[in-house]
Order: C-alpha cells, then sequence, then structure tokens
C-alpha cells in the first residue's frame, strides 16, 4: 500500500509542473497571436490611410488642373530673383479627416516656359501623415490655329443682302472650299492682296477636303465632346446646340472687347434676330438663310456653307484671335507624374 501511494505523490509532484509549463505556454502563443493580430491591424488601418492619402492628393491634383487656366490667367505669376514662383491653388478635404492643398510653380522648369506649369497636390491627415503627387502641364490653346480672313467657310458662301468685310491687318478678306457669291459686298482690304483684285480666294481645294471632323481637330486640335465640357466651367469658350440646328431669334451677344470669347455652333445655325461676337464665331455646320443681322469682331468659320440672307458685318480684329489663341486650358504632359 504505502509502495502504491508513493507512486501516486510521484505522478502528482510530475503533473503539475507540466500542466503551469503547458498554460506558459499557452498563454504565450495567445500573447503571440494577440501581438501578430494587433500588427495586422496596424498595418491594414496605415495602409489604408495610406490609399486615403493617395486618393486625396489624386483630387487635390485632377482640382487644381481644371482650374490652372482661370486662376492663372486671373492672377499672373510674380515671379522672385531666381525667375522662380509658387501661388497657392484649390484645397479642400476628401474623406474621413484628410485634405489636401495644391501649388502652382515652376521650381523644376527654369527656364521657365508660360506655356507650361507644374502641379503640385499636397494631402495631410490629422495624424501628421503627408502623401504628395506632381504632375507637369501645358497650355493647350483655345485655337490651335489663327484664321487669316474674317470669313472662312469650308464650302461654298452666298450671302446676296449687305456684307461688309474688313481686314487691315492682312491681304485676305475671305477663303472659301466653293464659289464665293456677294454680289453687294463692301469689301475692305489692303491694295496688294493674295487673292486679286478684292482679296476673295474661292475655290480653295484644300478647305474643301475637310469633313467635319478633320476641320475642328485643325482649328481646335481637340474633339467636340472634350470642348463642350471644357465650356461649362470657362467663361472664354460659349457652346450652343440644338435639335435640328441653333436658332437665334432674340438678340445675342457674346464676348467683348476685353474679354473675347469662342462661340460653337454645334450644327447648322440660323440666325432671325441679331447676333453679335468678339472673338471668334464658329459653325460646325451650315450657315442657314436666316434675314437676321450678323456682327463679329474677329473672325467667322464655317465648317459647311455660308448661304445668310441678312446683312453682316465682318471686322478681322487680330488682338481677339491672339488673346484666345494665348488662353486655353491646362492638359497633362505624358510621364512628367510623380508621387512621393
Amino acid at each position: 500500500m504505502r509502495s502504491t501511494e508513493l507512486r501516486r505523490d510521484r505522478a502528482r509532484g510530475t503533473i503539475l509542473p507540466l500542466a503551469a509549463l503547458l498554460l506558459f505556454c499557452m498563454a504565450m502563443l495567445a500573447l503571440w497571436v494577440a501581438q501578430l493580430h494587433t500588427g495586422a491591424l496596424r498595418l491594414a488601418t496605415q495602409e489604408v490611410r495610406a490609399r486615403e492619402l493617395f486618393a486625396a492628393a489624386g483630387v487635390g491634383l485632377e482640382t487644381a488642373l481644371a482650374q490652372a487656366a482661370p486662376l492663372l490667367a486671373n492672377a499672373p505669376p510674380v515671379f522672385d530673383a531666381d525667375g522662380r514662383f509658387r501661388i497657392a491653388g484649390p484645397a479642400g478635404a476628401h474623406g474621413d479627416g484628410v485634405r489636401y492643398e495644391t501649388f502652382f510653380h515652376n521650381e523644376t522648369l527654369l527656364p521657365f516656359d508660360p506655356g507650361i506649369v507644374e502641379i503640385e497636390a499636397k494631402a495631410l491627415d490629422e495624424s501628421g501623415g503627408v502623401r504628395r503627387q506632381r504632375q507637369q502641364a501645358r497650355l493647350r490653346p483655345w485655337l490651335a490655329t489663327i484664321p487669316s480672313a474674317p470669313l472662312i467657310a469650308h464650302r461654298g458662301v452666298s450671302l446676296p443682302s449687305e456684307l461688309s468685310l474688313r481686314n487691315a491687318a492682312g491681304d485676305v478678306l475671305a477663303w472659301s472650299g466653293g464659289a464665293f457669291s456677294a454680289p453687294g459686298a463692301a469689301l475692305d482690304v489692303p491694295a496688294a492682296t493674295r487673292c486679286p483684285p478684292t482679296g476673295i480666294c474661292d475655290w480653295t481645294s484644300a478647305l474643301a477636303t475637310f469633313e467635319a471632323d478633320a476641320a475642328f481637330e485643325y482649328w481646335f486640335a481637340r474633339e467636340r465632346a472634350t470642348l463642350r465640357t471644357l465650356s461649362a466651367t470657362h467663361a472664354d469658350v460659349g457652346w450652343l446646340e440644338a435639335d435640328g440646328g441653333v436658332i437665334i431669334e432674340g438678340a445675342a451677344s457674346h464676348g467683348s472687347a476685353l474679354a473675347p470669347r469662342l462661340l460653337i455652333i454645334a450644327g447648322d445655325l440660323e440666325v432671325r434676330g441679331t447676333l453679335a461676337v468678339h472673338g471668334v464665331l464658329y459653325v460646325n455646320g451650315s450657315l442657314t438663310g436666316g434675314a437676321g443681322e450678323i456682327t463679329i469682331h474677329g473672325a467667322m468659320i464655317v465648317a459647311g456653307d455660308a448661304m445668310h440672307q441678312g446683312p453682316m458685318t465682318i471686322d478681322y480684329e487680330p488682338g481677339a484671335l491672339q488673346a484666345l489663341a494665348q488662353r486655353g486650358s491646362y492638359v497633362r504632359i505624358p510621364g512628367s507624374w510623380n508621387d512621393f
């Protein structure tokens, strides 16, 4: 009996330390798993925050790119002694506790090209996290090609009523891809003309071969949909369209001597009332037989035929055209994006 009890005591003395060791190992394993889980959560949180900062910087960059042209036009850069400038752009919030700031500068673009700018967006969160994106952008002007005459029609011209064409800065009054007919025209051009005797260049094959899409690309270096979208946010561009063509029955005025405008007619145009434009009137179709009055200070381009029946005055103004060729929207320069 004593031998059996002794063995039992010895077994109890062995089991207790083993159980304690096992409990200790299990506790350490649980602690290790908890630490792994906490670390994974921390990494996941950091990854989520990094993505939020990246997204906020991207939003800031896109916002600044869209607003670059009007902002820089209204507040031209002031350069320091080294030829550098840095001005603040739009700022805002994106997501929970994340905000962005933007800047326009030329810190890596010396010597400075006025048609190129660097846009920088900085995203910040409440814990001190920062993410930056940088992108170079080039100014794409509203007019890719400046018209060289008051009136340009890619097809024929038939203007039987009063017509006044004036070009004090050049030697052509009209280019047309077909026949030019304006029996009552008053023509004002310097004596030496490129197309004698009156400065009318008709049956121009280079114009006649242009289809509507090619003509639009030639004058604006953009697709229609792009320019239509830009017209919603840029005062320099007006866009009119309607089923069956645009009809102007009242009095319409676009642009001014100080702020010339590009007015796009997306289709045919009929003027029954009065239309005055300072800048460029572009008809992406035909000018049909309305009897209203048209006055242009700048130039008019018609992708189809010009067949207006009412009085028309076109005074070629190079300053208005140059303004539209020097203003526009900024577009990304491929390969210049940087994230840091």
